[in-house]
């Protein structure tokens, strides 16, 4: 049985791995793009990104504004994983927050990665989005497969025990 969304599939009851990356994806004078960190669950990880919309030296508010609204416009993109058959799947949007202030539109953006991982890299590519260009990224398979292997739950027996 598959979820109605992403948000049931991410397990409530389990402290996930946690992997930082920090790892910058995409730069550029206007934008930047970062995979922040993955939290690694029994059945998945959430990948967190983190897209800047920069405010240009001396640009004028009006025209920034106007940047910033086809920036929006353009959406946030998604998030596409490609198997080792080649087959690509479009992965869930948990949440995404945003804010703003005199330099820049900052966008923090959780995407559900489903599964069991094995030693393949995981190949991901973020697309659609108002950058110059589609970002590929991939993260080692390795790190995922071990993290998933660190994930205990939280969950109680029916007496009221803890399981894990």
């Amino acid at each position: 049985m598959s979820p109605e969304t992403p948000n049931d599939a991410v397990p409530e009851t389990e402290v996930p791995y946690v992997l930082a990356f920090n790892r910058v994806l995409h730069q550029d004078q206007r934008h930047r793009l970062s995979l922040r960190e993955a939290r690694v669950h029994s059945t998945g990880a959430v990948l967190v990104l983190d897209r800047v919309f920069h405010r240009l030296p001396a640009e004028e508010q009006l025209a920034y504004r106007r940047a910033l609204m086809d920036s929006h416009a353009a959406g946030e993109g998604e998030l596409v994983s490609t198997g080792l058959d080649g087959t690509e799947t479009v992965l869930g949007l948990l949440t995404g927050e945003s804010a703003e202030d005199r330099s820049g539109s900052y966008a923090r953006l959780e995407h559900w990665v489903p599964g069991n991982f094995g030693t393949a890299p995981l190949t991901l590519c973020l697309c659609g989005t108002g950058l110059p260009r589609e970002v590929d990224f991939g993260i080692d398979g390795h790190l995922l497969r071990a993290a998933q292997a660190q994930v205990h739950s939280t969950g109680t027996s029916e007496l009221g025990f803890p399981i894990g």
